[in-house]
């Protein structure tokens, strides 16, 4: 993705090997969403809301809702998940996690072109979840199903252009929670599930090669940190999971030291996202219920590494954050409540909120192109 996104917990979920589909038609079998041409402004950022199945069409620089786009059906209690999506010259790619809403498992990528008010689907593997941005019109689309017939977990190589399955990764007993780009390589970080826990390593991928050609490679020091996310800054990797960001060197992934934030609520601070803008790397946590949503977003400074202030977000969280260089603006949809924080990171401080009148779940919800 264009921000990195949060890792979600992973279900390992039992399937039979037959049903894995990579095709990669597309189709309409007459879906029957809210969606109707936008008029879309050359500032623009979009919100995904997975309780209400919607992305919200904001004007960055007026800071204001254009309108929004029904991504996910509603039946009552029953809905489809949109789990994760990507925005891509002008196009919302939404991974569709499972189908509650008509009793089915899901393979599909929905993908909707707001400025035609037009929507298309692919077909991916079962139980799509995160999609990454991974550079040369790439995305990388995870799942978290692992096969009973052969214990492997399958994610996708996708093509953004012909909108087709150009490769798989597989990992035995294995998902993953985030990946970038680095050149024509591809970091991924690789939980295994074994009978007395989770290991944790990192796994290269050749886009050129179309192979993963590096696995096992040791992530931390210590194994009770956890990783959630992570971004490319220089010759540096930064991975953020509990309680602290690992900082690695690019050049051999060696761990390079360690940057301590402080404990939120009972839970500690789980990382949910990291997104770099003036030179500094700005911190989102997960939802915290325990202190009544109460969060904050930590501010680092990335040429000494250095923790130098704190926004607070007093009531209804802000778990993850998006960058407009066109506006030189942040903004942070909250985890409920519907509103959009807008911050100056000239000065780090919040200069308006978007009301979206909607309740917004943030998983790594925001893209701002």
């Amino acid at each position: 993705m264009l921000f990195s996104t949060v890792g979600k917990i992973k279900k390992i979920i039992l399937f039979p090997l037959i049903v894995i589909l990579t095709g990669c038609s597309l189709f309409n079998w007459g879906l029957k969403l809210d969606i109707k041409p936008l008029n879309i402004p050359p500032h623009v950022g979009y919100i995904l809301s997975k309780s209400s199945g919607y992305i919200t069409v904001i004007d960055t620089k007026g800071d204001s809702v254009i309108g929004k786009e029904e991504v996910a059906r509603r039946d009552n209690t029953k809905f489809e998940d949109a789990y994760d999506f990507l925005e891509y010259k002008g196009l919302l790619y939404i991974t569709i996690y499972d189908k509650e809403m008509s009793k089915q498992g899901s393979d599909v990528l929905r993908i909707v072109d707001p400025a035609a008010g037009k929507v298309e689907e692919s077909r991916v593997g079962w139980a799509p979840e995160n999609i990454f941005f991974i550079g040369n019109n790439l995305a990388l689309i995870t799942s978290a199903l692992i096969y009973s017939s052969n214990d492997s977990c399958y994610n996708y190589i996708y093509n953004l252009d012909t909108k087709k399955v150009v490769d798989t990764a597989a990992f035995k007993d294995a998902v993953i929670d985030f990946a970038v780009a680095n050149g024509d390589t591809v970091i991924m970080d690789v939980k295994s599930f074994f009978s007395n826990g989770i290991t944790e390593s990192f796994a290269l991928y050749s886009k050129r090669r179309k192979k993963v050609f590096a696995e096992g490679i040791p992530t931390y020091s210590i194994y009770a940190y956890r990783s959630h996310c992570a971004l490319i800054y220089k010759d540096k990797l930064y991975v953020g999971g509990s309680s602290r960001i690992a900082v690695f060197s690019l050049s051999g992934l060696s761990e390079i030291k360690n940057i301590y934030l402080p404990v939120i609520g009972q839970h500690g601070a789980i990382i949910s996202n990291l997104t770099l803008a003036h030179d500094k790397l700005y911190v989102s946590y997960l939802m915290d219920f325990s202190i009544n949503g109460k969060s904050r977003i930590d501010i680092i400074d990335v040429n000494t590494d250095k923790l130098i202030k704190s926004i607070d977000i007093l009531t209804d969280g802000a778990e993850c954050i998006g960058y407009s260089a066109s506006v030189d603006r942040l903004f942070a949809p909250s985890y409920r409540k519907g509103n959009v924080y807008v911050i100056n990171p000239s000065f780090d401080s919040i200069v308006d909120t978007i009301k979206t009148n909607d309740t917004t779940t943030t998983f790594g919800a925001i893209q701002t192109p």
